[in-house]
């Protein structure tokens, strides 16, 4: 596995990830207005950059969700939540950083999403394919 690398996105961002043994990371910050995100069989990793102001809702589907920021996530998973979850059906995540005013949409389903630097653990597990 290697690592497609999006420098920025700006403006209001509507992105489809489709089935890819290659990840996909994006930095984001002030400048990205929206972003909404399908992600199908891949994974994406949304790197957050300064104070990025944002509200974000992440959805899985038989996937997963591991959030390496200091946002603060709720969840919608009946409870148990442990901050680094594997594969599971149906969860909805959400979390605000700062004035939450950019909104952060993300659809996962069958994929992985990582919320800020992926760690050396989660590095192994997306070129061994099961992050």
């Amino acid at each position: 596995s290697s690592l497609a690398d999006i420098g920025k996105l700006s403006g209001e961002v509507k992105l489809d990830v489709g089935i890819s043994d290659n990840a996909t990371k994006i930095n984001i910050d002030k400048s990205l207005v929206s972003l909404d995100a399908s992600v199908s069989y891949a994974t994406l990793i949304l790197k957050p950059v300064g104070d990025l102001p944002a509200s974000y809702n992440i959805s899985t589907s038989f996937g997963s969700f591991r959030n390496r920021t200091n946002t603060k996530f709720d969840w919608d998973d009946n409870g148990n939540y442990n901050g680094n979850r594997g594969m599971n059906f149906n969860l909805i995540y959400t979390g605000k950083s700062g004035s939450g005013n950019i909104p952060v949409r993300v659809q996962c389903n069958s994929g992985d999403i990582v919320l800020g630097e992926p760690t050396l653990s989660d590095i192994k597990k997306l070129k061994s394919g099961t992050l």
